[in-house]
């Protein structure tokens, strides 16, 4: 088991920390359990426009992205958050799960980092004339897993408050997993990557020009390189 102390994985905790989304303390009612606890959306679809908007600050991601994870690192303004985006095929549908897709950019490798968290990630409340998208209600409170992979292999990262568990799971235990993330490089390409498949099966469509490139990227390697 590697176990990580205080370290934001770069992009993907970006997203998903409490502290990103600014969780409100509001009576408002789970749409997962029926309880109180404290969200707000982070994205809306609108029936008539037939589009979802997403309600997060980039601006601000990055000041507090930079704060939490560039202290004392010399990194300062090489990452910046791109967008920031919730997705959903079947918006109506509510046993279609969404997904938030971020996009990073490193400034310097001039390259960008497109990063999935999917499935049960993002929870929606489908009412009549809109959709809205919350946060899961364990991610909000900063204590859960997400499965990912690394080549071949199949890992579980553990998260308890800033405490960060990263452990090895056989391929059936990886794919019965509520959460996964998934990320894509993209280099030289025209556009950032895009994403074929889903979940534990997705993969990294190619880039179209000859001198891109545009591959999926290990986490566990990437964060240990920023350690």
């Amino acid at each position: 088991m590697k176990r990580i102390k205080n370290v934001i994985v770069v992009a993907i905790l970006a997203i998903i920390t409490a502290t990103v989304f600014g969780c409100k303390k509001e009576n408002e009612v789970n749409v997962v359990s029926n309880e109180q606890y404290l969200r707000k959306p982070i994205a809306v679809y609108d029936n008539n426009l037939g589009m979802i908007t997403t309600l997060i600050d980039v601006e601000d991601l990055n000041t507090k992205f930079n704060e939490s994870f560039f202290t004392n690192k010399n990194l300062d303004n090489r990452f910046i958050t791109e967008s920031v985006e919730v997705l959903d095929s079947v918006p109506r549908n509510k046993d279609v799960a969404g997904e938030i897709k971020i996009t990073v950019l490193d400034t310097e490798e001039d390259c960008s980092y497109s990063i999935w968290c999917m499935k049960s990630f993002v929870v929606k409340d489908v009412k009549e004339q809109q959709v809205d998208y919350y946060l899961d209600e364990d991610v909000a409170n900063g204590n859960y897993d997400f499965a990912f992979k690394e080549g071949d292999i199949f890992y579980v990262a553990d998260f308890v408050g800033d405490s960060l568990s990263i452990y090895e799971v056989d391929s059936l235990e990886y794919a019965c997993r509520p959460k996964f993330a998934f990320m894509c490089k993209s280099k030289n390409c025209k556009d950032h990557c895009t994403k074929g498949g889903e979940w534990y099966s997705s993969w990294c469509h190619r880039c179209i020009l000859n001198n891109g490139v545009c591959e999926e990227m290990g986490l566990l390697s990437y964060v240990l390189s920023f350690l």
